[in-house]
């Protein structure tokens, strides 16, 4: 799946939303300090969510490639149900509790694609945000 940055911020940070039209899917820091993999409706109030998330706290990450790779777990809703009741479970990561709800991702990855110039209405808008996030740091 590609995301590709918005003009919206949510916790301090910049919403990223899946490239597929139908899917809904935003990439967004939750008010818990994680990022998350969820729906629009979870994004929207900046909540916790339930399908894919960055389990380390990453309060100074702007971006999902400032997040270690290691860190990816996914929900039973989020992943094939042979790997889903095969893979490793999380249950206690950096102090927070999971239960066994949750599985590490093991071949998630996060790389940055480049291709909108300055010019680019959607590139402009996601610098202005950048901008004012990082305004007085």
């Amino acid at each position: 799946m590609q995301y590709v940055i918005t003009n919206r911020v949510v916790n301090e940070t910049p919403v990223w939303a899946a490239e597929s039209a139908n899917s809904g899917q935003r990439m967004y820091r939750a008010n818990d300090g994680q990022m998350f993999v969820d729906h629009e409706s979870d994004c929207a109030q900046g909540n916790p969510g339930d399908w894919i998330r960055n389990i380390a706290q990453n309060q100074g990450a702007l971006t999902p490639t400032q997040l270690p790779l290691d860190k990816w777990a996914s929900s039973q809703s989020a992943t094939l149900g042979a790997q889903f009741s095969s893979a490793p479970r999380t249950s206690v990561v950096d102090g927070t509790m999971f239960g066994s709800q949750f599985i590490y991702v093991p071949s998630m990855r996060v790389t940055a694609v480049h291709g909108l110039d300055d010019g680019h209405p959607a590139m402009a808008a996601a610098l202005r945000q950048l901008a004012a996030l990082t305004d007085g740091v």
